[in-house]
């Protein structure tokens, strides 16, 4: 699965995460993860139209319409 959610002004955005620690602080500590370099994640992304990967971003940056999408 692929984490992506909306931006406050609506964009579309893929999320990333630089360690373990920082993505359970957003989705807690039992989100399943893989390591993936950007350009395979931008890769996965780019036929959903999104263009933009939000890196370590914190629970207030995203909208709660967060969605996870089949990869």
């Amino acid at each position: 699965m692929i984490r992506t959610g909306r931006l406050a002004v609506g964009e579309r955005v893929g999320v990333g995460f630089t360690s373990r620690a920082g993505l359970a602080a957003v989705f807690g500590p039992r989100h399943p993860s893989i390591a993936l370099h950007l350009r395979a994640l931008r890769a996965l992304l780019a036929p959903r139209g999104i263009t933009r990967v939000q890196i370590d971003p914190e629970e207030s940056q995203m909208t709660a319409n967060d969605t996870r999408e089949a990869g």
